[in-house]
C-alpha cells in the first residue's frame, strides 16, 4: 500500500544573490517553492501558482487596494508584472511608468506591486505569499577608486560607495580569497573593509535587484610597519 506523505509547509525562496521583495523594473525574479512533511519529504511538490496587483504610494509605504475591475484589467493587459511558474517579469522603467500615469486618475497609485500565491496541489491547501516591489533601473554603477590598500587589523579610511543614478536596495558582496578580509555594509551604504590577512584579493559588488550591474576593486592587504 502506497502511504501518502502530505505537505505540512511551505515556503518560497530566492537565490542568496537576490533579494525576495524588490524587483528592478525590466528584470526578472525566479521563486522555488520548497515543501515539508513531518514524515519525510512530501509526496506530491507541485504548487499552483497566482498572483495580485496591488498599488503604493510615492514612498511605497502605504499599500492600496485596487478595484476588481481594474485588477482584472491589469491582468488581462499585462500590466507592470507577470507571472509565469513563479516567474515574475518586470515592465521596463519606461514602460512602468506609462502605465503608472495612465492609470493614475482612476486609482491614485504612484506605484504598483505583486503579490506573488503559491498554493499546494497535494489537498492540503496550504498557501504562502511573497510581497514584491519594483524599483528602477540603474543604468550603471561606479566606486570612486578601483584599488584599496588597507593594514591587517585596520581597515579603510575612506568607505566604499556605490554610485547608481536611482535608489538601490540590496548589494551582494563576494570576496574572491574570503581569508583576507571581511567587510560590512551599513544603512547608510557605506562599505567597508577590515583586513585579516596579509595578500591580495577582488571584492565584487553586485546589485540583488536582478539587475546585474556589478563592480570590482582591487584589495591589497598589508603588515604595518614594526617600529624601531
Amino acid at each position: 500500500m502506497t502511504v501518502i506523505n502530505p505537505v505540512s509547509s511551505l515556503s518560497l525562496t530566492v537565490p542568496e544573490t537576490r533579494l525576495d521583495n524588490w524587483l528592478a523594473l525590466g528584470c526578472s525574479l525566479k521563486f522555488t517553492p520548497i515543501c515539508g512533511g513531518n514524515n519525510g519529504k512530501p509526496t506530491n511538490t507541485r504548487v499552483k501558482w497566482d498572483y495580485e496587483i496591488v498599488g503604493f504610494d510615492l514612498d511605497q509605504k502605504k499599500q492600496i487596494t485596487l478595484s476588481t475591475e481594474k485588477q482584472k484589467f491589469i491582468k488581462e493587459n499585462g500590466y507592470f508584472f507577470r507571472l509565469s511558474e513563479g516567474c515574475i517579469e518586470a515592465d521596463s522603467n519606461e514602460v512602468y511608468a506609462e502605465r503608472v500615469s495612465e492609470l493614475y486618475d482612476k486609482q491614485k497609485c504612484d506605484n504598483y506591486a505583486i503579490i506573488v500565491k503559491a498554493t499546494t496541489t497535494d489537498g492540503s491547501n496550504i498557501t504562502t505569499t511573497k510581497l514584491v516591489k519594483s524599483v528602477r533601473n540603474n543604468p550603471y554603477m561606479i566606486t570612486d577608486k578601483k584599488q584599496y590598500d588597507i593594514y591587517i587589523g585596520g581597515s579603510n579610511i575612506d568607505p566604499i560607495k556605490l554610485e547608481t543614478p536611482y535608489e538601490y536596495k540590496g548589494v551582494y558582496v563576494s570576496i574572491a580569497n574570503p581569508e583576507l578580509l571581511t567587510y560590512k555594509l551599513y544603512p547608510n551604504r557605506m562599505i567597508w573593509l577590515f583586513g585579516q590577512k596579509k595578500g591580495s584579493t577582488d571584492v565584487t559588488f553586485t546589485m540583488m535587484d536582478g539587475s546585474g550591474l556589478s563592480q570590482k576593486i582591487k584589495v591589497t592587504v598589508k603588515e604595518r610597519g614594526k617600529r624601531k
